[in-house]
């Protein structure tokens, strides 16, 4: 190994640690399985190398990197997933001490969720089906082991820590998962780390969405606390310690849909900030968006005529995406009286729709809901969005592209996004947004972002 970097990144998918790293000036070696998110890495410039993280052996990088990173799969403890994991969690919690205590207990972990968890779930799930389209025992049992392995590889963290020895630790996963780090947390503790365990709003920190995530960060070399938010959902004056915080960046400002008067700086292509009306759109692209609110898809009429979705303003923040294959946001109408309400010009909230739909509408203020990784990616939820209806069949439909997507996440806008369109959704749902990422590393290495969010 000649080469050398600031920090190993598991699970690193296309590059949203990467980037965020890269604005502080660090070198980061990501681990990764999935082909299509290591080709979008590679094309963005950032070193992969294709594993298995639950195989991968980091020992001979012990002592050589400083800084861990990892975002281990969310899939089954996601409130838009099975839930296997949240239903585990008291096996995994358990299992990450043992792992700290030295006992290699993965493989058992993983048979236990396997027994106790996904396999009475895939069954129950299965036998709701329909005769003709149940799946076979073997391929039940299948699905239920993958389950197991996916909710289990919550635990690797703890034998990479153990293995590299690192100075500073960065995790990101659902909130869902915030008690596993807090069992991260107390096990570190004990042994002299300084630790901080939280949910944070990636719109505090200038992502134009509102997607929350619980973040784990540690460090054996000094005394670490939260990144400080840099934007609020309501502007703040300065006081005499200091400016206020900015106002948070709307789903208009990122696609650069008018508002001269709102500016928002995010990450370039060249790693460099850009402000004003159109921080990532090309030419043509505002005149594009402007008539995004015709690019509707269809909706079940009255006495079971179809007729087209109810044109969605650009006006408002994007809702959720997420990665399921295609091209079209969701913006679902809904008549709920106290539904939030969210704005081309504001992020927008993570959107779950209510039994009443029919009056949610978007308004100037606020960033896209959270972008998620399955479930319709090609779609943003609008305020109030629930799984019982079909984003794709929601009222207000508008499409967008992966690379639309991708800003919403604050990538660049001619990220290098590669594979198939549906692996490309999901990439970019599943990724860390960049700035957030950012603002993470920042916080812990003490190191100055240089880029200013």
């Amino acid at each position: 190994m000649t080469t050398s970097y600031d920090a190993l990144d598991d699970f690193a998918g296309p590059g949203g640690w990467d980037l965020g790293a890269a604005l502080l000036g660090l070198d980061t070696l990501g681990i990764e399985w999935d082909q299509a998110a290591c080709d979008t890495a590679t094309a963005a410039g950032f070193a992969r190398e294709r594993a298995d993280v639950s195989t991968h052996d980091a020992r001979p990088w012990r002592g050589k990197i400083p800084l861990y990173i990892s975002s281990p799969p969310c899939t089954l403890f996601s409130t838009a997933g099975k839930g296997t994991g949240r239903a585990a969690l008291g096996v995994l919690a358990d299992g990450i001490r043992r792992m700290f205590a030295g006992d290699d207990c993965r493989a058992e972990v993983r048979e236990e969720i396997y027994r106790e968890h996904t396999l009475p779930a895939r069954t129950e799930e299965n036998e709701a089906r329909k005769p003709e389209k149940r799946w076979s025992p073997e391929k039940v049992e299948k699905a239920a082991r993958d389950d197991a392995f996916i909710a289990a590889l919550v635990l690797e963290p703890a034998r990479r820590i153990l293995d590299l020895d690192p100075e500073r630790v960065a995790m990101e996963q659902v909130p869902a998962v915030l008690p596993l780090w807090e069992v991260y947390g107390y096990e570190m503790r004990q042994r002299g780390w300084s630790v901080w365990t939280g949910v944070v709003n990636a719109a505090d920190y200038g992502v134009p969405q509102t997607r929350k995530r619980a973040i784990y960060m540690a460090s054996r070399v000094s005394i670490v606390a939260p990144p400080t938010p840099t934007h609020a959902e309501h502007p703040e004056d300065g006081d005499l310690f200091g400016g206020g915080r900015a106002k948070w960046v709307s789903m208009a400002a990122a696609l650069g849909i008018g508002f001269e008067d709102e500016p928002a700086a995010t990450i370039s292509s060249g790693g460099g900030k850009t402000g004003g009306a159109e921080p990532f759109a090309n030419a043509g692209y505002r005149k594009r968006l402007a008539a995004a609110i015709d690019r509707r898809t269809n909706s079940k009429g009255p006495g079971g005529t179809v007729v087209p979705t109810a044109l969605g303003s650009i006006e408002r923040p994007a809702p959720t995406l997420t990665s399921k294959a295609g091209e079209q946001w969701v913006l679902r109408m809904g008549n709920q009286q106290n539904a939030a309400v969210r704005a081309l010009a504001e992020p927008a909230p993570t959107m779950a729709f209510g039994n009443n739909s029919s009056s949610m509408e978007w308004i100037r203020t606020r960033p896209a809901t959270t972008i998620v990784g399955s479930f319709g990616a090609d779609t943003v939820s609008p305020p109030g969005y629930r799984l019982d209806v079909s984003r794709q069949n929601a009222e207000g439909g508008v499409k967008i592209t992966v690379a639309e997507g991708g800003v919403l996440q604050s990538f660049p806008w001619d990220y290098p996004w590669q594979g198939p369109r549906t692996k490309q959704f999901e990439q970019v749902g599943n990724a860390v947004p960049p700035l957030l990422a950012a603002h993470i590393l920042a916080a812990l290495t003490g190191r100055t972002l240089a880029v200013a969010a």
